[in-house]
């Protein structure tokens, strides 16, 4: 008989088998479970389409489980709120959510082999903090990709401002240039990391001005460093290996008068 009054099960770390989705992840076969971390553990599940979680569940850690398949956007609905998958072997393109998914507020779906979104209206995730999809296979313009994200930067269309904490797209297959407007549509980003793409032409001056961890090296970025990102009192940032210019005497003038505010 299953237990249906379990709300937290942690099984992290241990070397737990299996092929088959747990019935403690269905549907109706538990009204209480909140919480479930079963991450580290040789489970080699196959992701399916039939594949829906119990309605209770709030935090679901499935990271480095040997996870096969794709994902659907059943995964979305329910009261999800922190959920990874990460450093899996999932594949395809990340579905739309739900538009009845509101609590969603952690997601980790890196270091898998997705290739884009399902949908250009991919985002809207209101609720949403934090978000990594890094060391995936993503493909297309920069500009493109944040705005199915949820960051439309244009100014004739520009959506409500989304209250992200943390976006990492580093390691993918971006190109383009980064939006000019983009602290206009992102201020409450306090860590960006594009790192390790092709993304190409200048670092726009207009950055979220509460950015503090900016890592854009090992791209095609040119030009010079704009004079924002020393007055953003910004604590980490990382721009090597690029083919960008300026004048150590300016950039280290820049450095100085920050540090005396």
């Amino acid at each position: 008989m299953l237990n249906k009054t379990l709300q937290l099960l942690v099984l992290s770390g241990n070397n737990i088998t299996g092929r088959d989705l747990p019935e403690c992840f269905a549907l109706h076969n538990f009204t209480k479970i909140q919480s479930v971390s079963m991450s580290d553990n040789p489970l080699s599940i196959t992701l399916n389409a039939d594949i829906q979680l119990a309605p209770s569940i709030s935090m679901l850690h499935l990271s480095a489980c040997n996870l096969t398949g794709s994902l659907n956007d059943k995964v979305f609905e329910g009261l999800i709120n922190d959920l990874d998958l990460s450093h899996n072997h999932l594949v395809g393109q990340i579905p739309a959510k739900p538009p009845n998914v509101t609590n969603l507020a952690y997601l980790d779906l890196s270091n898998n082999h997705f290739t884009g979104f399902d949908s250009d209206q991919w985002g809207s995730f209101t609720s949403l903090k934090e978000i990594n999809l890094s060391r995936n296979s993503i493909a297309g313009d920069v500009e493109s990709v944040l705005r199915i994200l949820g960051l439309n930067c244009t100014t004739s269309t520009r959506l409500p401002l989304v209250q992200w904490w943390s976006l990492d797209l580093s390691y993918n297959k971006l190109v383009g240039q980064i939006p000019p407007s983009l602290g206009e549509c992102a201020n409450d980003l306090h860590i960006l990391s594009l790192n390790h793409n092709n993304i190409t032409g200048a670092i726009p001056q207009n950055l979220p001005r509460n950015i503090m961890l900016l890592f854009l090296d090992d791209n095609q970025l040119k030009g010079e460093i704009p004079a924002s990102l020393f007055t953003n009192f910004s604590t980490v940032l990382e721009l090597s290996y690029n083919e960008l210019e300026g004048d150590l005497k300016i950039l280290f003038s820049f450095l100085q008068s920050t540090s005396n505010l």
